[in-house]
């Protein structure tokens, strides 16, 4: 496989987003009629214990590792057009259980 290095210019590009983005994130989020990002960013760390406690649920359902079970909880999130704070907590609600192929019903066997 050959190796995928950003050329001098792509670099210097990619540098200079990485700089900008902070200010133009900063203009975007002044100028919206409701916060675009605060509810995420101090809900985060309360949603952080249930993904984790979800991983750790659906790891112990499933019989894989917990890295597996995260991104089993991702990918249902990404799928459903949800938040992955909302899949861990009605995993943790017993609303949800995933199986080896995608959502069951609760109480159904994977």
């Amino acid at each position: 496989m050959a190796e995928l290095l950003l050329t001098d210019e792509q670099n210097a590009d990619g540098r200079e987003l990485a700089r900008m983005l902070p200010a133009l994130m900063t203009a975007v989020q002044a100028r919206a009629p409701q916060p675009l990002l605060t509810g995420d960013l101090i809900n985060a760390e309360a949603h952080r214990a249930e993904v984790h406690q979800a991983a750790g649920v659906t790891a112990v359902q499933l019989g894989i590792d917990v890295d597996d079970a995260l991104i089993r909880i991702r990918s249902h999130a990404f799928a459903i057009s949800k938040t992955v704070a909302h899949v861990s907590q009605e995993t943790l609600a017993h609303r949800l259980r995933l199986g080896k192929d995608g959502p069951l019903q609760h109480g159904a066997s994977p």
